[in-house]
């Protein structure tokens, strides 16, 4: 079983007049594994950054949103927002992908763009306000001592 990469680090890149943005080679290569070079955009819930998942990503989201209640709230609140909010991303030729008009309003987009690794996702930031929200998650982690507890078996 060949298990997916990770999107690590983070990377700047220019937005040009046509809304092309670049995607880091390393996450190309990552999304390249999965056999698409296609991923899905959507608006964080987190925080006010544009949030990008491959296709094998949104099919574990939506088996999530599947094992809550069929005509929950809850369940249509995350099909609208997640499913319905989320546009196709088409990977060009050149590694670029055209961020819809919606998308770039949401996470407030000038001519540069943060690419921010999440583990299995990955963000696009404004650069000013990536380098804010990274010293104060860095402070929060800090200040409550978060720990991460290590799995049994894993070393």
């Amino acid at each position: 079983m060949h298990n997916m990469g990770i999107f690590i680090s983070t990377y700047v890149n220019k937005l040009d007049d046509k809304n092309r943005l670049s995607v880091p080679a390393p996450f190309r290569s990552i999304i390249e594994t999965e056999g698409s070079m296609i991923v899905y955009g959507y608006c964080s819930f987190v925080n006010n950054a544009i949030e990008v998942c491959t296709e094998k990503r949104m099919r574990e989201l939506q088996g999530y949103i599947e094992d809550l209640d069929i005509f929950s709230l809850e369940r249509d609140a995350l099909e609208t927002a997640i499913l319905g909010g989320a546009e196709l991303l088409n990977i060009d030729s050149k590694g670029r992908i055209v961020l819809p008009e919606r998308l770039i309003k949401f996470g407030n987009i000038k001519n540069e763009a943060a690419f921010v690794g999440k583990g299995k996702t990955f963000e696009i930031w404004p650069i000013e306000e990536f380098l804010e929200h990274s010293k104060k998650s860095r402070d929060y982690a800090i200040s409550k001592k978060i720990t991460l507890k290590q799995k049994r078996g894993v070393e």
